[in-house]
């Protein structure tokens, strides 16, 4: 009896500590300027990051967040969608010199086959610098019932051949997928689970909790659209604590140079 009450004392103690931790996952896209739904300048997007820091707020990338090893309830994992290629613009002058190494979700059919998107050598230098890769889909279509029952083949390209070729192409292994318009379905869970993923964001807002043991294919993030307000309400003004940080007045640059052909 004396050990069990001892077993459950100690549960209870280190259960909050547990529950507390946390990470905030933020969507983004595009990074041109351009007064469009999904789209961030660079300096805003900058300012983002710093209003967040300012805020006591880390920035880890997903391997830490796979780990386990991430403590507290102010993580920030920035994730980024489609592979525009504006991304390393937002790369080599935003976030790696803040040391920041995002999450870039791909949709396969489009990489290199037009001039506003990366090239499969830009995506392999990304890779290389220690971005990690998701499976966005192979056409961008909704992993659903529909798609399942009336074009099986779109279906598979989907979930299982995109993630063939990113492993392929990059020499990595793909866990993680990224659901095309957040669209989250049974038939679509279980597919991915056939093609061995264990992880897949959706475009739910909440927190992600951890250690990662629980619903990680309905994984929450929150996706900016020109309503940066409305996101730092529901992560930074929850807690009241501040810590200020000198913000840049211009965008920082990398000291590593981009791969030949590349502007910043």
């Amino acid at each position: 009896m004396r050990f069990i009450f001892i077993a459950v004392l100690f549960f209870l103690l280190l259960s909050p500590l547990y529950a507390s931790n946390k990470v905030y996952v933020l969507v983004y896209h595009t990074f041109m300027g351009k007064k469009i739904k999904y789209d961030i300048s660079l300096q805003e997007f900058q300012k983002q990051l710093f209003d967040l820091r300012s805020h006591g707020f880390s920035f880890i990338s997903f391997a830490d967040m796979k780990s386990g090893k991430v403590s507290g309830d102010k993580n920030i994992l920035i994730t980024i969608d489609d592979g525009h290629r504006t991304v390393l613009d937002a790369y080599y002058s935003v976030l790696k010199p803040l040391g920041i190494k995002p999450l870039l979700g791909i949709n396969t059919f489009i990489i290199g086959k037009k001039p506003y998107v990366l090239s499969w050598e830009e995506l392999q230098q990304l890779a290389r610098e220690g971005c990690a890769i998701a499976s966005h889909g192979y056409f961008h279509l909704f992993i659903n019932d529909e798609l399942y029952t009336k074009n099986y083949r779109y279906f598979k390209l989907e979930v299982f051949e995109s993630k063939k070729i990113l492993e392929e192409k990059l020499g990595i292994t793909v866990d993680t997928f990224v659901y095309p318009f957040g669209i989250v379905t049974d038939i679509g869970k279980k597919a991915l689970t056939q093609a061995g993923y264990t992880y897949a964001f959706t475009i739910k807002w909440g927190s992600v909790q951890l250690p990662l043991k629980h619903n990680t294919l309905e994984l929450p993030r929150y996706m900016y659209q020109n309503n940066w307000n409305a996101i730092a309400n529901a992560i930074i003004y929850k807690n009241k604590k501040h810590t200020p940080a000198k913000e840049p007045e211009k965008i920082l640059v990398s000291t590593t140079p981009p791969l030949k052909g590349i502007h910043q």
